[in-house]
């Protein structure tokens, strides 16, 4: 080892706590700082409090154990809050800090270089947060609204522009209801963004087997008619989810999902709060199911 130790030309010591490693400096010195400046370098705390049962300690009531597990658990916040360096932990960074344990997204930008007058920067786009510059209901039928003045709560100069564009800024179905929009064809064409890439994937969930449902429904289809090749129908509940989650992990589209009342009641409870599915429509639910559907479930539109 002291032959080995000889041939050493250069030696770098990195550490963390303590005092700062002089050159010449013993190990057993270092170590011995560390209790006076400690730094976490790495921080992982078992939930200890779970093995203060009243099987273990017997000898103390539950009143007891309660007190005992508070004080521990305000004895480790007090240790991370005391022993907590925020800064910069990225190595790459220009302000990176080599004492940090918590980063606190302070890290400096890399340095741009100008050439020309320009400046070089990279871009890169999140698929989740897909630009969206107008959200609307569009295609309607823009004179039938406005023939009924009593119906109309925009301003001249939103109604200018619903009737320039024929575009309606996204509503809660009541006011839209309000406005004239009372059948479904008026509701169902969705711009969610002006980029028909954005635009959600609509389904029609048909997996009623009562034949007065059934009619009902196929009215539905003939509406949802004019989604062309972005409507895609299912008659099997297992077959639609497989293809929501497919398709939104292949593509990361979002769907527009379409149902009656009574598959509806069964399904939107599993599936509401999905970050694949953009919104819901269920049709014919009873007059007090809306009240209590609209207050539970802000996504459905009914």
């Amino acid at each position: 080892m002291d032959a080995i130790k000889k041939t050493i030309t250069r030696k770098v010591v990195n550490s963390k706590g303590g005092k700062v490693c002089l050159s010449g400096g013993s190990m057993e010195t270092w170590q011995a700082s560390i209790e006076t400046k400690p730094v976490i370098v790495r921080r992982a705390i078992e939930n200890i409090t779970f093995f203060i049962q009243s099987d273990k300690i017997p000898e103390l009531s539950e009143i007891a154990l309660a007190r005992v597990r508070e004080k521990i658990n305000e004895a480790i916040e007090t240790y991370i809050q005391m022993n907590v360096h925020n800064g910069c932990m990225n190595r790459t960074s220009p302000s990176f800090n080599w004492v940090a344990n918590v980063d606190d997204d302070s890290c400096a930008p890399p340095e741009q270089n100008s050439q020309f007058g320009g400046f070089i920067r990279t871009c890169t786009e999140d698929k989740r947060l897909k630009q969206c510059i107008q959200v609307g209901v569009k295609d309607v039928d823009v004179k039938s609204i406005f023939a009924d003045r009593r119906a109309t709560s925009f301003s001249n100069e939103e109604e200018a522009q619903i009737k320039t564009t024929g575009v309606i800024p996204f509503l809660v179905e009541t006011r839209l209801r309000e406005l004239g929009a009372k059948s479904i064809s008026r509701l169902t064409r969705m711009a969610f963004c002006n980029s028909s890439e954005a635009e959600p994937t609509t389904i029609w969930l048909n997996k009623d087997t009562d034949d007065r449902i059934k009619n009902s429904n196929k009215k539905i289809e003939k509406q949802l008619d004019s989604f062309g090749n972005r409507l895609k129908i299912f008659y099997d509940e297992n077959e639609c989810i497989d293809y929501i989650l497919q398709m939104n992990e292949i593509t990361g589209k979002k769907f527009a999902l379409y149902l009656s009342a009574s598959t509806g009641r069964e399904l939107v409870p599993m599936i509401y709060d999905w970050p694949q599915i953009e919104i819901i429509f269920v049709f014919y639910l009873y007059e007090k199911e809306k009240e209590l559907w609209a207050k539970k479930y802000p996504k459905v539109r009914l």
